[in-house]
């Protein structure tokens, strides 16, 4: 755990290693279900959530900010540049008005995600100073995936890393993909994706792939701010150990105690 890392790294007898990954955590809005239909009020909440407080408040640092699609900075990839989302509580607050929306906004959470719940709750008090109100409602760890999770029409999400831009972007926007849980449906994603995964010149590659991801950071359902970087820690006396390999459980070939 991210909060934890503090207490480890005082300890005399143990290193942490870190290293930026692609698992992240955020906010789905679902594009058939009202009121999250209404473009303005998706980009009123994406302006609405200080991601570098979470980044900072709930993980302790160790993450990457994301801009509301599943590739993250660390990606050769990554989209950079297209515009990035902050923190901007004016521009959040005139672009609700502009929505038209008034009300409550139920966010559905629950600790199945990681860092979900106080994820949330943040959310909620930085949505406050933009006039957004959002209510946090703690679900059940046990069912969460099959009551809420692409059913409600506001909820957390967490998706684990997949070993390729094509297979997240496809799998989890595509229109046709069962695992679609914003129902984002859009030819000009698909294309682009579908033009990438084509193309053997890299650059061309990169570009459709920067099309998808800004379709998806302006226009998308899904609130992407973090990415979560792998946390390891063990014994100052290990040798041998390179940072992300633990989880191949061929960590024994390599290393050895001093």
């Amino acid at each position: 755990d991210a909060r934890a890392t503090t207490l480890l790294q005082a300890l005399p007898h143990l290193a942490v290693h870190s290293l930026p990954g692609s698992t992240y955590c955020g906010f789905n809005m679902m594009l058939n279900q009202p009121p999250f239909g209404n473009l303005k009020l998706r980009q009123a909440l994406k302006a609405a959530l200080n991601r570098e407080d979470l980044r900072t408040r709930v993980l302790n640092g160790f993450a990457q900010i994301g801009n509301d699609h599943p590739v993250p900075p660390s990606s050769p990839y990554f989209d950079t540049e297209g515009p990035q989302w902050s923190y901007d509580p004016d521009r959040a607050a005139a672009l609700y008005r502009e929505s038209g929306h008034d009300g409550v906004l139920t966010l559905r959470t629950s600790e199945a995600i990681i860092s979900g719940v106080d994820m949330a709750t943040l959310f909620a008090e930085h949505a406050a100073a933009a006039g957004i109100r959002i209510a946090v409602q703690r679900e059940p760890a046990d069912g969460y995936w099959g009551n809420v999770w692409a059913q409600a029409p506001f909820h957390g999400v967490m998706w684990g890393a997949r070993p390729t831009e094509d297979m997240i972007l496809s799998l989890a926007f595509g229109a046709t993909s069962p695992a679609n849980d914003t129902a984002f449906a859009d030819p000009r994603f698909d294309s682009a994706v579908a033009a990438a995964r084509s193309s053997a010149d890299m650059a061309d590659r990169r570009r459709h792939f920067a099309d998808a991801q800004r379709l998806l950071s302006t226009e998308g359902g899904a609130i992407i701010p973090l990415f979560f970087n792998v946390i390891e820690a063990m014994s100052n006396e290990l040798e041998g150990f390179v940072g992300g390999t633990s989880p191949t459980y061929r960590l024994a070939e390599t290393v050895w105690f001093a």
